[in-house]
């Protein structure tokens, strides 16, 4: 597999449906909304629940 830089602030950004934060895919497969898994930046804006999706599972590194 052949590594690939990446630039943060060109990282494509997606705001939260509830305003609250934002997310840049660093990588995702397969490249699709029902993904298997992806690695991402997140930034919070707000506090406040984290949406629960049953066939999500999440770990969150600090």
């Amino acid at each position: 597999m052949k590594m690939k830089c990446f630039d943060y602030a060109t990282l494509p950004k997606e705001q939260w449906s509830e305003g609250r934060g934002e997310t840049r895919d660093i990588v995702c497969w397969p490249v699709a909304d029902d993904f298997a898994w992806r690695a991402c930046f997140t930034t919070i804006h707000q506090s406040g629940v984290l949406a629960q999706y049953s066939d999500i599972e999440r770990s969150i590194v600090l």
